[in-house]
């Protein structure tokens, strides 16, 4: 079934870790996005989104958390994403990405 993932936020050393498991696709893309945002309306604003476990995502899941680093930019705070495997980052890529989120 398309759009399960489970989401787990971890503080640490100043920023907010979250981890993203399962499927980022069209199905849990507002999820994600409302998750992120809510995060930065509670005055987070150093984001990193840990996509190592997300096993599939699509271009309307990974543009919700394009989206998200817009939005934590327009704040001045950064959105950073980390661990994505080789097919999530090739989808990252071609959404172009790199010139809002910093990839890792």
């Amino acid at each position: 079934m398309t759009g399960q993932l489970e989401i787990r936020v971890q503080s640490l050393g100043g920023c907010l870790i979250v981890r993203a498991a399962g499927e980022l696709d069209v199905v849990s893309a507002s999820s994600v996005r409302d998750h992120l945002i809510g995060y930065l309306n509670l005055g987070e604003t150093a984001l990193i989104v840990d996509l190592s476990r997300v096993t599939m995502a699509d271009t309307t899941g990974l543009s919700a958390v394009l989206e998200a680093g817009h939005e934590t930019s327009d704040s001045g705070g950064v959105l950073r994403v980390a661990g994505a495997q080789s097919g999530v980052r090739r989808t990252l890529k071609a959404i172009d990405v790199a010139r809002v989120l910093v990839l890792h």
